[in-house]
């Protein structure tokens, strides 16, 4: 699968719009796969493999999965 990452801080709040104005309504944590949807300067719209969830993160620390 392509476009697959790890979140590599602690956690990170998940929001339903791409504003830190807008509902959390999730978190991703440490070690969490997602794949992003898409992205712009400051945001990532992401599904979380582990639950299929989308949402909208701050564009923060992830990496590639190997």
């Amino acid at each position: 699968m392509k476009n697959n990452f790890y979140f590599i801080n602690s956690f990170l709040n998940i929001y339903k719009k791409p504003s830190q104005l807008s509902e959390v309504t999730s978190q991703i944590i440490y070690g969490e796969k997602f794949k992003i949807l898409s992205k712009n300067k400051n945001w990532l719209k992401i599904k979380t493999l582990s639950d299929n969830y989308i949402g909208y993160i701050k564009n923060y620390k992830y990496v590639k999965k190997i």
